[in-house]
Parts: structure tokens; sequence; C-alpha cells
């Protein structure tokens, strides 16, 4: 077994490198949030637990593992879920698209030999809105949306 010893410059340029990339940020905002909830974290079973380290949710889970993978939403409206005037909320958490999300047009897409320059432009990335309703603090539904620029 062989050891790898990182010297400063060096680990610093990697953690410079992850941060660049955002994969050190997202992991730490959803550890922080998990260590400010440590004893409703501590509750969840271990599958449970390993979604909301990875912000995966879904119908049945509770507000605190909504918030520990997702943090504060955006907005919160209230309204009546059913005809039996039930109260529920409905979290809505909007994200703007990774800056190369849909990624640069092919190349023959701009330029084709022996024609004249055809301008098409990539669409706008999608932000994407997702939408969660919570009835006595559990997800009872769940909305993914894609909203274009257009929109």
């Amino acid at each position: 077994m062989s050891i790898i010893k990182l010297n400063p410059p060096a680990l610093a340029g990697l953690a410079a490198a992850c941060a660049l990339c955002g994969c050190l940020t997202a992991v730490t905002d959803i550890e922080r949030r998990i260590a400010r909830r440590d004893g409703a974290f501590s509750e969840l079973t271990l599958e449970q637990q390993g979604r909301v380290r990875l912000g995966h949710i879904q119908i049945g889970d509770t507000t605190n593992m909504l918030w520990m993978a997702l943090g504060e939403p955006d907005d919160v409206a209230q309204f009546l879920l059913n005809a039996n005037w039930q109260k529920a909320e409905r979290w809505t958490y909007v994200r703007d698209p990774h800056p190369w999300e849909g990624g640069p047009p092919p190349p023959d897409a701009a330029y084709q030999p022996g024609a004249m320059f055809v301008a098409t432009p990539p669409p706008p990335p999608a932000r994407v809105v997702k939408k969660y309703d919570i009835a006595d603090g559990v997800i009872v539904d769940m909305d993914t949306l894609r909203e274009t620029a257009g929109d």
C-alpha cells in the first residue's frame, strides 16, 4: 500500500479546483444544514440519510429532510389541499441553470462549408423550478418544471 502525501500548495490547488467546479460548495452547504438539524438527521434511516446528502427528495419525506437537502425555499405559499379544508404549504425552489448547461451548438450548426454563415444560436438554458406540496410536515406532491428565458 502506498501513501500519497500532498504538500500544502498542492492541497490548496486541489481545493481551488473543487471550488471552481462547484462540487465542494454543494456538499459543504448540505453538510452544514445537516449539522444544524443533527437530531432530526440521526433519526432517519441510512437510505434516507443518503438521499438527503445527495439532495434527492421524494413524496413521503419530511420538511426537515427537504430543508436539509435543498435549504431555504425561494417561496412558501399557503393553500387548502382538499375539500376537507386541510391546510398545506407549497415550497418552491428556483435554480438557475449551470452556465454551460445545454452546451455549445454542434460545429456544423453555425457554419456549413460553401454556404453563408447561418446564425443558429443555441436555445437558452432552462432554469429549474421545483415545487413541493406539504401537509402535516410531510411531502404529499411534487413537481419539477423547466423554464426557458422566453417562458
